[in-house]
């Protein structure tokens, strides 16, 4: 069963995989509604009957669950009432039952998780630094002066707090990015805003993982010394490389320490001290780009992980 919106594509080679795999799959999208029948719980066990556009399903029946992206989950339990005073109750029974279909799910053989597709950066940064990763020293300010007193004559960038915040217009979307601020411009940040040490010069890293298996390339450009964000190069090309051991053993702990099974994290490392720089992790980043190099092997580990 997997979780996606309708223009994941990279969820298309998955599938294919385990089309060629033989397993029987649904994919539900954030179109589809989901409309529970009935549920038994006893000692033995737990099952539910439920539809998905009117297609009958167990959940004894489900082997495993993917949560790779999805946003409102549209989950019909057919609660209403023409009695103002009832409906904050029906609702509370409607987010009871959603809870726990929900809950249920995650009882299967899970990749991903519903209720954490959002992993709190400042948190993960906390945790990264006390497992030993380096991260760039960061701070957390509205401060100009601040900035100066903290920097000094190193060069900083600035960085959503959050996720990264699409705006959809009917011609283009705009994106927030990683920028530079230049020492002129640091008494103009008039809201916390996250500040960090900019490691230059440096090369870009995507690793994505699933499991125990881990996929790292080195992302190079014409202008990867000129942008702060890889999303911003040119003429991209990536290089797959073999991750040193000891970053491998802290992306596992670290993996461990936030309970996710896979994602993707972005590294930088530097030219100057050859260290890798931890920046985040996204539990469902992009990893199409990074399948490709490697032949498409990360999406028969996907499928692979969900059939078997």
């Amino acid at each position: 069963m997997i979780f996606t919106k309708n223009s994941e594509n990279s969820v298309n080679h998955v599938i294919d995989w385990l089309i060629h795999l033989n397993a029987r799959y649904i994919r539900v999208t954030e179109f589809d509604s989901i409309k529970i029948n009935e549920i038994e719980i006893n000692n033995e066990n737990i099952d539910f009957n439920f539809e998905i556009n009117s297609l009958n399903l167990k959940y004894s029946e489900i082997n495993s669950v993917w949560f790779r992206h999805i946003g409102n989950l549209k989950l019909d339990v057919e609660y209403s009432s023409p009695k103002k005073e009832l409906q904050g109750f029906l609702k509370s029974e409607f987010n009871s039952l959603k809870q726990f279909f929900i809950w249920a799910l995650e009882q299967k053989k899970c990749l991903g998780s519903f209720h954490n597709q959002n992993i709190n950066k400042l948190i993960t940064l906390n945790i990264a630094a006390n497992l030993g990763m380096k991260i760039p020293p960061t701070l957390i300010t509205r401060d100009g002066k601040s900035i100066n007193k903290n920097f000094g004559k190193v060069n900083v960038v600035t960085k959503s707090i959050s996720e990264l915040l699409i705006n959809y217009t009917e011609k283009y979307a705009k994106v927030n990015y990683t920028v530079e601020i230049k020492k002129d411009d640091y008494h103009k940040i008039n809201a916390l805003s996250l500040i960090q040490e900019n490691i230059f010069p440096a090369i870009s890293v995507r690793v994505f993982y699933i499991g125990s298996k881990y996929y790292a390339c080195e992302i190079h450009s014409s202008d990867m010394f000129s942008k702060d964000d890889s999303r911003l190069f040119t003429n991209k090309r990536l290089i797959p490389i073999k991750l040193p051991d000891y970053i491998i053993e802290q992306i596992i702990s670290l993996s461990n320490a936030i309970k996710l099974k896979t994602g993707s994290i972005d590294f930088l490392y530097s030219i100057n001290d050859m260290n890798y720089y931890f920046l985040e992790i996204n539990p469902v980043g992009q990893f199409g780009f990074i399948s490709y190099q490697f032949n498409g092997e990360i999406d028969y580990e996907i499928a692979k992980y969900l059939s078997s």
